[in-house]
């Protein structure tokens, strides 16, 4: 780690002050200043933006797309390349690739913003440290990310995108976040039933299952929803039940009455002549 971001972590994750910091690594107090002031070194700024010609008369274009692009299917989403192939089939752009490359990149390093969805249109305190993001709404922190420093990098919190998704659960498998979050075999089983048995009020109850990870560790809740399946009490209430028995350590108790989408279980009345036909073996 070079000494830009050390010393920005002796003052922001550590918590010396920038006077102990200086010190500490022999720089200036004003250095150590310079350093908080930025995520990274500035360098050279310019006073104003370097004029761009050839770039210049399509950037609305680029950002239009750009804009439209997290609403598109993955696949169909573009690429710099592709963009710069469709300037110049479309819009008769005649510079070279690298321009719109970089421009690309940098449009989405600036869109790299934490996206926090319940809170959107709110106001939010967003701090940035050495090592992470953290993103405040009052006294409340409401989103903590690990801090990447790739180019044009989108970094997810599945857990941040449930509550939206409980209302949209038509999107579960194409949502973004959740792409590639993994989870044991009895998670997918837990769905396959609840869609079964209740269709889109079963999507619903799986994404409700998913928030208890909002809550509890997952290995309680793989726990749990192992055990629910095993008893045939396949919903959200009985997965939560469960769960909660597991952390304090309880017996559970599950009416199942409560649960109508469960297959029904007769069980015969036994009549008094069964009994005096167990007397009559005993004798």
């Amino acid at each position: 780690m070079d000494l830009y971001l050390l010393v920005r972590k002796s003052v922001f994750v550590e918590g010396r002050s920038r006077r102990e910091t200086a010190r500490l690594f022999g720089v200036a107090c004003k250095t150590v200043d310079k350093m908080c002031a930025f995520s990274v070194p500035p360098g050279y700024r310019r006073k104003e933006p370097a004029a761009r010609p050839k770039l210049d008369c399509f950037t609305g274009i680029i950002d239009q797309i750009l804009t439209n692009d997290p609403q598109m299917p993955v696949k169909q989403r573009h690429t710099a390349k592709r963009i710069f192939e469709r300037l110049k089939v479309e819009h008769g752009f005649t510079g070279g690739y690298t321009i719109i490359k970089e421009y690309v990149a940098e449009q989405r390093l600036r869109s790299k913003e934490m996206f926090v969805p319940l809170f959107g249109h709110r106001e939010v305190l967003v701090k940035g440290f050495v090592d992470e993001v953290v993103i405040a709404h009052g006294n409340e922190v409401i989103a903590r990310h690990p801090r990447s420093y790739d180019n044009a990098d989108f970094v997810f919190d599945p857990l941040h995108y449930l509550a939206l998704l409980e209302h949209k659960t038509g999107a579960q498998d194409q949502a973004a976040p959740l792409q590639g979050w993994q989870f044991p075999d009895v998670f997918a089983e837990l769905r396959r039933l609840l869609e079964a048995r209740m269709d889109k009020r079963g999507r619903r109850e799986f994404v409700q299952v998913l928030r208890l990870l909002e809550v509890f560790p997952l290995a309680p809740v793989t726990a749990a929803i192992r055990d629910a399946i095993e008893r045939g009490a396949i919903a959200f209430d009985a997965v939560k039940h469960l769960t909660l028995c597991r952390i304090e350590q309880r017996p559970p108790r599950l009416d199942l009455s409560a649960y109508p989408f469960l297959p029904g279980t007769e069980v015969k009345t036994t009549a008094a002549a069964d009994y005096m036909a167990l007397l009559g073996e005993a004798a």
